[in-house]
């Protein structure tokens, strides 16, 4: 875990909360394509108008869902990711010059 301040960044806590978003992202994607499945199989079985406006009407509402909810949890696992990251990097850097200290400078003689 690494200490910024006042603010502990538990770092595998953080890529464990990304790959949840990712599995969540996963298994959403896994829904709509077997539920695509289903209704390709209703259109195969029924010609009706109705049937077609409504399988349409789901591409548009499967488009939104991707482009908004999908999107976003890729998002958010990517940012939270390269954020842990840049943080980790940054701390470590921080820590440099006190670790590479001579420690004789702070000892009184």
């Amino acid at each position: 875990m690494a200490n910024n301040g006042n603010v502990n960044i538990d770092l595998p806590e953080i890529q464990r909360q990304a790959s949840q978003h990712d599995t969540t992202r996963q298994d959403i994607q896994t829904e709509l394509d077997q539920l695509k499945t289903r209704i390709d199989s209703v259109q195969q079985a029924s010609k009706n108008e109705m049937t077609d406006a409504l399988l349409e009407q789901y591409e548009q509402s499967v488009q939104k869902l991707k482009n908004s909810v999908l999107a976003d949890l890729e998002s958010m696992a990517q940012q939270m990711r390269k954020v842990s990251g840049d943080q980790d990097e940054q701390d470590r850097s921080a820590s440099k010059p006190v670790q590479s200290a001579d420690m004789a400078s702070f000892i009184p003689s």
